[in-house]
């Protein structure tokens, strides 16, 4: 990748970081939506279904009857975790990398998504969620720097 492209998607992935880009487009509308959605495409035991950055996590059982953690999409593709053509836990530390991230650790499946903790630019140590296909980043969260006072106790 270029110098130029790769600074333009740095560009674009701070930009989404800080809301200026539009939003993802939300799944299903509604739980009962979601719901519909894996029961047409034969999924059972639907459980901890729940809206996660823009799209809808959820446990459900498969028609083999094997249990597995999914997604839907926002054109209510369904993905399951783990499964062929998922990312995996290198492809996120190398996706981050490249992003400029470092001491990249705790990097997990967990909820359908990528979870990992690393350092920003800055210096922050942040928790991210990335999608499982596209290593998209859904969310980052960082913790208060260090050298801060702590609010006194009341």
């Amino acid at each position: 990748m270029s110098d130029r492209h790769h600074a333009m998607r740095t560009v674009l992935v701070i930009a989404g970081l800080a809301g200026m880009l539009p939003p993802r487009a939300v799944a299903a509308a509604s739980f009962q939506e979601a719901h519909d959605v894996l029961r047409a495409k034969g999924y059972t035991a639907i459980h901890d279904l729940e809206p996660r950055h823009g799209l809808w996590a959820a446990e459900a059982t498969t028609g083999n009857g094997v249990r597995v953690e999914v997604l839907i999409e926002a054109d209510n593709r369904v993905i399951e975790a783990g499964a062929a053509g998922t990312a995996s836990a290198r492809d996120v530390a190398t996706r981050l990398q490249d992003l400029g991230y470092t001491r990249i650790n705790d990097i997990e499946l967990d909820d359908a998504c990528w979870e990992a903790e690393a350092y920003d630019a800055a210096g922050r140590k942040v928790e991210l969620v990335l999608h499982p296909l596209t290593l998209e980043i859904l969310s980052e969260t960082g913790d208060a720097p260090d050298d801060l006072p702590l609010p006194p106790l009341k």
